[in-house]
């Protein structure tokens, strides 16, 4: 295989990211459903996505705060650390599933 013809199979990660629908169920029991961009991760930077002796939680905070993007008047954004952190169980949960989806790791 050439060089062009694994990158034109999809072997290497796209500069793009990726839109994705979202539904997330709030405590109300409403459904809430909208698009969000994921950006693809190398794999080389799933080693590095938190410091080491990090929980599975904030690996989980790192990994969304790298990947998924929110659309902004300046456009797209990471959705950063901070407000990774903040973000509702449930919507952890919904927004998790796309970032596997679009990785390469399929439904959790």
């Amino acid at each position: 295989m050439r060089r062009e013809e694994l990158a034109e199979a999809g072997g290497f990660v796209a500069d793009q990211p990726v839109e994705r629908d979202v539904e997330w169920v709030r405590a109300d029991g409403e459904r809430v459903k909208f698009t969000v961009l994921i950006r693809q991760l190398p794999w080389i930077e799933y080693e590095a996505i938190a410091p080491d002796g990090s929980s599975n939680i904030e690996r989980m905070c790192h990994l969304l705060a790298k990947t998924v993007m929110l659309d902004s008047d300046s456009g797209p954004e990471l959705l950063g650390y901070e407000d990774a952190r903040r973000l509702n169980q449930g919507l952890v949960l919904a927004l998790a599933e796309a970032v596997q989806e679009v990785n390469g790791a399929g439904k959790p």
